[in-house]
């Protein structure tokens, strides 16, 4: 018996692995403006005990998209485990405590991103100040980006005020994956959008491998 629902997907195209991918349905009824269901990620968020990669991998799901109790498309199907309301508040409330630093928060979004950067070199003919040229932290430039995003995301869901969720509900959504280019899609209904943030925590940081093992394909 599969515990959950299944996020309509109408097809499946090209060369990719196909996987239902584990996921919560969550609904934020006491955030005044916060409407409709949001996708709360499960997978990645129990493998890396990551509360960072669980809040940037939220996403609205849109409206309209119709709700399944079977499988829409054939395809493997990852467990759904580690993925409860008390997981998820833990992981708002650890953020909270992360956020109240920002120099310590901006250090672990680096930590997090496993990607490597050239620093960029800006010439002192284009500064206001050519006293000298100046470095540009490529990867803390995108810290500070996330930085901004993850504030966002947690007020626009009211996570900065610890406000719990009204609705939790176990879901999953099928993720297209091509390893080759190691590009990552999510379907919704017959929508599929490409998720620079899976194939950073799915290839960069090598969690695929644990996705291939316990689908049995290594």
């Amino acid at each position: 018996m599969v515990d959950g629902t299944f996020i309509h997907a109408s097809s499946m195209e090209g060369n990719y692995l196909h996987v239902w991918y584990p996921v919560a349905l969550a609904e934020f009824g006491n955030c005044r403006k916060c409407k409709g269901k949001y996708i709360i990620d499960c997978y990645i968020a129990s493998k890396t005990g990551s509360p960072i990669a669980r809040m940037l991998l939220i996403r609205k799901l849109n409206g309209g998209i119709n709700l399944s109790p079977s499988m829409p498309v054939d395809a493997p199907m990852l467990l759904h485990t580690g993925c409860s309301i008390s997981d998820f508040m833990s992981d708002v409330r650890n953020l909270n405590d992360l956020l109240e630093n920002e120099k310590e928060a901006i250090r672990k979004l680096m930590e997090e991103d496993p990607r490597k950067y050239e620093n960029i070199k800006v010439p002192k003919s284009i500064l206001y100040f050519p006293f000298r040229a100046h470095n540009i932290n490529i990867k803390e430039a995108i810290a500070k980006t996330n930085l901004s995003l993850l504030k966002d995301i947690m007020k626009t869901i009211c996570a900065n005020k610890n406000i719990p969720p009204t609705g939790w509900y176990p879901a999953y959504i099928l993720l297209s994956m091509d390893r080759d280019s190691n590009i990552v899609y999510i379907h919704e209904g017959n929508k599929k959008v490409r998720s620079q943030v899976h194939e950073v925590y799915l290839f960069k940081k090598k969690i695929i491998e644990t996705l291939l093992k316990e689908l049995g394909m290594t």
